[in-house]
């Protein structure tokens, strides 16, 4: 099976080079999902990994993408992250069309032990057929989630910044 991993480097690398080592896979990493985009047509993969929210790689983008192209929504798509992530986020992800999540794993053993029982059971892809209004419904979603996500970073920030201040007086 060819599978396709985009996630922060050294993750995405780990996941890759465990899964080659069984023989059984063709596994290749991009660092972006314009990099996996592009790659999409010349490598063909059968599945695809990817790590929820990083800068440049984020995942429901990407999910989306594969799933409202005709000649990629059969692809399976599997989202992993360190972190717990909302009700919502999770419902959405699934509404997309992903084959699996793994959520809140942070040891890349377990993650790639769940990540190879996840590719070894997961059924015969199905395309989807996604109306205009759902893909639309879907973008409202997303844009909602990286409006939260950027906010929170925003507060973060903002609270480092005072800390800094504080400390300095």
């Amino acid at each position: 099976m060819k599978i396709l991993v985009t996630g922060e480097p050294q993750r995405a690398e780990f996941i890759k080079q465990g899964l080659s080592d069984s023989g059984q896979h063709t596994v290749f990493s991009c660092h972006t999902n314009q990099h996996a985009l592009t790659k999409f047509r010349e490598w063909r993969p059968d599945y695809v990994i990817c790590e929820l929210a990083l800068p440049h790689r984020d995942a429901f983008a990407l999910c989306l993408a594969i799933k409202s192209d005709p000649k990629l929504s059969h692809l399976p798509v599997l989202i992993y992250t360190d972190n717990p992530i909302e009700a919502k986020d999770k419902q959405l992800a699934l509404a997309m069309g992903t084959a699996r999540l793994i959520l809140n794993v942070k040891d890349n053993e377990i993650l790639l032990r769940e990540i190879a029982l996840t590719i070894n059971q997961t059924p015969e892809p199905k395309p989807l057929r996604f109306t205009q209004e759902e893909l639309l419904t879907f973008s409202r979603q997303h844009a909602q989630i990286l409006s939260r996500q950027l906010q929170e970073k925003i507060d973060r920030l903002e609270m480092e910044r005072r800390a800094l201040r504080e400390s300095h007086y």
